[in-house]
């Protein structure tokens, strides 16, 4: 698949679009085919290299997405293949106290899509179900029919 990489930090001349293997989902993680993703300043500090930041080279970048969830595994509560969803691109364990508060900032595993794991700057990625939010039903596309041709 096709994404946008670094191989170290630095400036815009680091980033490349090169050909990656597929994500590998881990039980729990359906596939997203992304849509659209949007450049958050994570991504940029992240491509700069920030004290302490130890990356598999190359990275994929990218933490914001929207998408289609094309594949889903075991324990992919609520989430089926077409489901059409937006990402939350903040990561915990999942189960800890603070993440049944909504407090999953505070988890000791805490970390971001695109920082902590590959991200959302390619064609497809493997995410956790829980930070999948169900695209509102009520959404009006009608606002922007080009958009959806």
């Amino acid at each position: 698949m096709k994404a946008v990489v670094i191989h170290e930090h630095g400036g815009l001349e680091c980033l490349r679009v090169e050909d990656v293997q597929d994500s590998k989902p881990r039980k729990g993680e359906p596939i997203l085919e992304v849509r659209s993703a949007a450049l958050n300043h994570l991504d940029i500090w992240v491509r700069k290299g920030r004290p302490g930041l130890q990356l598999a080279m190359p990275h994929v970048l990218g933490s914001d997405a929207v998408g289609v969830v094309i594949e889903t595994g075991p324990n992919t509560h609520g989430i089926k293949v077409g489901d059409e969803v937006i990402l939350n691109p903040g990561l915990s364990c999942g189960c800890c106290e603070y993440r049944r508060k909504g407090e999953q900032s505070e988890c000791v595993s805490f970390g971001i899509v695109g920082m902590t794991r590959p991200g959302t700057f390619a064609e497809r990625v493997a995410v956790p179900f829980y930070n999948l939010w169900l695209k509102s039903k009520y959404l009006n596309t009608d606002l922007f029919p080009e958009a959806h041709t």
